[in-house]
């Protein structure tokens, strides 16, 4: 009887996230936990921040190694906080996105990461299918607030753990911040190792994000230094 409960409660967690996350993610509130839905977001944006950083517990019982991506996206169409068109540059929503990789030496799977400082700011949550082996089973947000956290469940109850040589799904918060700083991350299995990423806040760069067509104009003029550099040296 426990054995046949447990592949239900998978199962409709399954079913849950098929149906749910084909329409549309999830706002999450404040103190709560759901089943994280599939959703192909960032649908499009400009890519603002990227990061790839290793991570290694110390050495003994339990001990592993990985690799956090973060990426950050400006005017992410999908993002329902995004503000496209918005001449204030503060209301205009990031998209932030993280995948977790679990090193094939590491002697355990990974269970859980958390992430700061949301607290102020409206988040809506899912997964991209087929970005990487392993879903999260769910996402939370603490009832301070400022933390979002993403748990790797084993089966049958969860979706499964990050065993070592898997990568996650990329997971996605799409918020209303406007702006990102360097942050840490916790990636956690017994033992907690602290990992750079990005987090949000309530405040734009100064001057704003360039527009994908200011971006298309530097990467001309760019290139045409780069050509002018290379006559000059010819002659």
């Amino acid at each position: 009887m426990i054995r046949m409960k447990s592949w239900s409660l998978a199962a409709l967690a399954a079913a849950t996230l098929a149906c749910w996350g084909s329409v549309y993610g999830a706002p999450i509130l404040v103190g709560g936990a759901i089943l994280t839905p599939s959703e192909p977001d960032p649908t499009g944006g400009l890519l603002v921040g990227s990061l790839v950083q290793p991570f290694v517990t110390g050495p003994g019982v339990g001990q592993f190694s990985g690799v956090l991506s973060t990426w950050v996206y400006y005017n992410d169409p999908s993002n329902p906080y995004a503000g496209i068109g918005d001449p204030n540059p503060a209301n205009h929503g990031l998209t932030f996105v993280f995948q977790l990789h679990n090193d094939a030496v590491s002697t355990t799977s990974l269970e859980r990461m958390t992430s700061v400082d949301f607290t102020p700011f409206r988040t809506d949550v899912s997964y991209q299918p087929g970005s990487g082996a392993v879903v999260p089973t769910s996402t939370d947000r603490a009832s301070a607030a400022s933390t979002l956290g993403w748990s790797f469940t084993g089966t049958p109850l969860g979706l499964g753990k990050v065993d070592p040589g898997l990568t996650t799904t990329r997971f996605v918060v799409q918020t209303d911040a406007p702006g990102y700083i360097n942050s840490l991350a916790n990636i956690i299995d017994g033992s907690v190792v602290q990992v750079p990423t990005f987090s949000p806040v309530p405040t734009p760069p100064s001057g704003g994000f360039p527009e994908p067509s200011s971006m298309v104009l530097l990467l001309l003029g760019a290139c045409g230094f780069v050509q002018y550099r290379k006559n000059r040296l010819a002659r």
